[in-house]
């Protein structure tokens, strides 16, 4: 992947303004190469601006791509995340009764509702329990 990243060219746009600086002001006013040096110090100075700027409005990517055999990774750490992981275990679990052609059961707006914002978590994980025996007896 050959992408632009202005962040690589910073570093040696300031080293040549700075370079290119210190030239013209060893060389003094009556040398030859004065002003060329002062103009690529200019240069330098005003690319390295602009690639400052560029940089910040460069999108990166947020992280890498998981992979869909992860899922089970994903699911462990939305129950390590306690209550505001069970969005995720309940939208995984109705995502796998959809894979599975499971067309009975579908977790209602209500239960998904009582599932994430009113169960104690013994509850919940029993409530998981049979969900995916649900699902199992239903494939």
């Amino acid at each position: 992947m050959n992408r632009f990243d202005p962040e690589r060219y910073t570093g040696i746009a300031l080293l040549s303004a700075i370079g290119a600086a210190g030239v013209s002001l060893y060389v003094g006013p009556q040398g030859d190469l004065a002003v060329p040096a002062a103009i690529v110090a200019v240069l330098s100075a005003a690319a390295f601006a602009s690639l400052k700027l560029f940089a910040g409005t460069v999108r990166r990517p947020l992280g890498l791509a998981v992979p869909e055999s992860s899922r089970l990774v994903l699911l462990r750490d939305a129950f390590r995340s306690g209550p505001f992981g069970r969005q995720t275990v309940v939208s995984t679990l109705e995502g796998l009764r959809r894979e599975m052609g499971v067309r009975a059961n579908a977790i209602g707006p209500e239960e998904a509702r009582r599932a994430v914002n009113e169960m104690p978590v013994h509850e919940f994980r029993e409530w998981v329990g049979r969900r995916l025996t649900e699902l199992e007896e239903g494939s």
